[in-house]
């Protein structure tokens, strides 16, 4: 746990300093939630497993808690990793994952959540106009779905029929929120309408 490239900076420090008396003893106390104890286990293992061998849907909340308090930056992206092919296989997970990310303004949400909009721009035809996920997505996130629309290289062949999908998600986009949609997303939305 203290070394080698999986090592988690917590016990690299603990282990290494002279400074604390934990590392004298080589006794450390820590508290922990309950699901973060119970997937403790699973975190020793890392050193021994791939950290993508240890996370599944199960642990992974509290994977992250441990990554995030222990330091373990390879676990946390290990977690990061399985969120995004978790979203990549079901759109009603990404659809889940955004709501619990979305209003979190951490890295690992920043990450979460461009990798969502890069899956909805990937899969821009499996939303539908009417749909939960779309008419839940804040302005920015569907700036952010479009700008990637955008960015694809592949959209040639099939760009009047991505033009029109396009277009039908952001007018029930914006008569959805005609009300609270301010000036300035309004106008970034309409621009980006019309694909290049």
């Amino acid at each position: 746990l203290a070394t080698g490239v999986r090592k988690c900076e917590y016990f690299a420090a603990l282990f290494a300093s002279v400074q604390f008396k934990e590392s004298e003893e080589r006794m450390s106390r820590i508290k922990l939630p309950k699901d973060a104890a119970d997937a403790f286990p699973a975190f020793l293992d890392l050193p021994l497993y791939h950290a993508e061998e240890v996370v599944d849907a199960d642990n992974m909340r509290a994977l992250r808690y441990l990554a995030n308090y222990f330091l373990t930056h390879k676990l946390n992206e290990a977690v990061n990793d399985f969120i995004e092919h978790d979203m990549r296989k079901d759109m009603a997970k990404l659809e889940a994952y955004l709501d619990e990310f979305g209003s979190d303004d951490g890295e690992d949400a920043k990450i979460i959540i461009g990798a969502g909009a890069l899956i909805c721009a990937e899969k821009i035809y499996k939303i539908a106009a009417d749909s939960t996920l779309l008419l839940g997505m804040s302005p920015a996130f569907l700036l952010q779905v479009f700008t990637q629309l955008r960015a694809k290289s592949d959209l040639d062949e099939k760009l009047d029929v991505v033009q029109a999908h396009v277009c039908k998600l952001g007018v029930a986009y914006i008569r959805k929120h005609k009300d609270s949609l301010d000036e300035a997303y309004f106008v970034a939305l309409t621009r980006l309408l019309h694909l290049p």
